[in-house]
């Protein structure tokens, strides 16, 4: 009697932990199979200027070369000429005009 409880416990319990029945072909898939990597797919076209650049064959918009040539050159004679460093004596000084002691 107990051996036969065991037996449909083991039984109901293995049941229970049983998936979905597997595909009754290889080349049928599930739901989740099915749309594995559409999020990221989705993600990546919202977060792009030209999703599909092949497809249309417009001119990039933003800056002509000239502008971008210049702006580059600005940037790179900014290093040019160092920033004048601060001395240890005059970091922190001020006038004490904005504080109040009583």
């Amino acid at each position: 009697m107990r051996n036969c409880f065991l037996s449909a416990f083991t039984a109901l319990a293995l049941w229970g932990c049983a998936s979905a029945p597997p595909p009754a072909s290889p080349l049928e898939t599930s739901q989740l199979d099915a749309q594995f990597g559409t999020a990221l797919q989705e993600a990546i076209t919202q977060q792009s200027v030209n999703p599909l650049p092949l497809e249309t064959r417009d001119a990039p918009f933003g800056m002509d070369g000239q502008a971008a040539r210049s702006s580059i050159d600005r940037y790179q004679k900014s290093f040019d000429s160092l920033p004048a460093t601060a001395t240890v004596f005059t970091t922190g000084t001020g006038s004490g005009a904005g504080s109040t002691a009583p």
